[in-house]
């Protein structure tokens, strides 16, 4: 009894040496899908490799080593992988580079998912987040998620939601901290007496789902964006005040002049900016989610309006704390479009490129399957 209480304790010293399951040791190599040294394209994107035998990182003090279920594809995460990425390094101060090694390694990106603490770093206890335990569901961001593990900070990986599957839950840290973020520095949360109205240029996709929500969250009086298609109903079952076809009537000519109070541009279309400025009070701001579109700030902005760029936000841990007591009260929903495995994210990249994406597309680490639909996950 002696002996295997040492063993135990041993094991804890070394960052932890059991699983989600008393008694499961943590392999030495992993399943991990890994670039090569150069860039490439789709729809065969031949850098991209999935290495049966990648080591499994060891948590440093202050991280976690979290056995991934869930991660989330990103626009980014393709932006890195493709010959374009060369170019960032031109641009000052850009975060974006190309990704070396495991994709969601790179250490200026990281990556947003999902799964159960397996191991804990040295001292944890002194880092300022001791709650976290093997054995824990968790959400959050960290280094190389398409992977079976992968070591994130303690301080921005946190409890899952409750409500949520982890392969929902995956993909919402990125795109919910991101609304969080850029509404928080246009003055929310608001007072209700305030009778807050935003826009959300495009509502359907990966980021503008859940930002239509977050807007509500943060107390927004109304809501309006554009979709189209299925996107039309989701926005409606979401609780989206207005929605416009884009495909039938420009956003901007349906609202009224002086009826809006943030515009948040996470499409970045050309010429945004100025479509928006007539409907923005004096007093209002209009934010762009700078990325791959060709949007720009306004060259004429209208008096009395405030605009920013918004670059990549800041990973926060209250941020995913704020987000999953929203998505256990019921004010916000996941919707997750496709999911594939992770011998599948070459697959799962060319899907993120296509048309027709409503919500976020997954990756699923501890899945085997060839995907089609959610269908297959259930």
């Amino acid at each position: 009894m002696l002996t295997a209480m040492r063993l135990l304790w041993a094991c804890a010293l070394l960052a932890g040496c059991v699983a989600a399951g008393i008694g499961e040791p943590i392999p030495s190599t992993m399943r991990a899908m890994q670039k090569g040294l150069f860039p490439c394209s789709g729809p065969k994107w031949s850098c991209l490799s999935l290495n049966a035998k990648a080591p499994v990182p060891t948590p440093s003090a202050g991280q976690v080593l979290v056995k991934m279920s869930g991660a989330s594809v990103n626009p980014r995460d393709v932006d890195c992988v493709e010959p374009i990425c060369l170019l960032f390094r031109l641009k000052p101060g850009f975060p974006f580079r190309c990704y070396q090694g495991t994709i969601g390694g790179d250490s200026i990106l990281g990556g947003d998912g999902s799964g159960v603490v397996a191991a804990v770093g040295p001292g944890l206890s002194w880092t300022g987040c001791p709650k976290l335990k093997v054995g824990d569901k968790v959400w959050g961001f960290f280094e190389g998620p398409y992977a079976e593990y992968a070591v994130g900070s303690c301080n921005t990986t946190r409890p899952k939601p409750t409500s949520l599957s982890f392969v929902d839950a995956g993909v919402i840290p990125g795109v919910g901290n991101t609304a969080v973020d850029i509404f928080q520095r246009l003055g929310a949360p608001w007072k209700k007496s305030e009778n807050i109205t935003v826009v959300v240029t495009a509502g359907q996709g990966g980021t503008g789902f859940i930002a239509v929500q977050v807007a509500k969250a943060l107390g927004a009086a109304r809501v309006a964006t554009a979709a189209s298609g299925a996107g039309l109903d989701l926005m409606k079952s979401l609780g989206v005040d207005i929605v416009v076809d884009y495909h039938k009537q420009d956003l901007f000519d349906v609202l009224e002049s002086n009826s809006v109070d943030v515009v948040f541009d996470n499409i970045g279309g050309a010429g945004t900016a100025d479509k928006a400025m007539p409907s923005i009070r004096p007093g209002g701001a209009f934010m762009l989610l700078t990325g791959g579109g060709k949007g720009t700030l306004s060259k004429h902005p209208k008096e009395g309006v405030k605009q920013f760029e918004s670059g990549i936000f800041n990973p926060s841990g209250d941020a995913l704390d704020a987000l999953a007591g929203w998505f256990d009260s019921g004010l916000l929903r996941p919707h997750t479009f496709q999911s594939f495995g992770l011998s599948e994210v070459p697959a799962a990249f060319t899907r993120s490129l296509g048309h027709g994406i409503i919500g976020k597309i997954s990756i699923a680490p501890d899945k085997t399957f060839v995907s089609k639909s959610m269908d297959l996950l259930v």
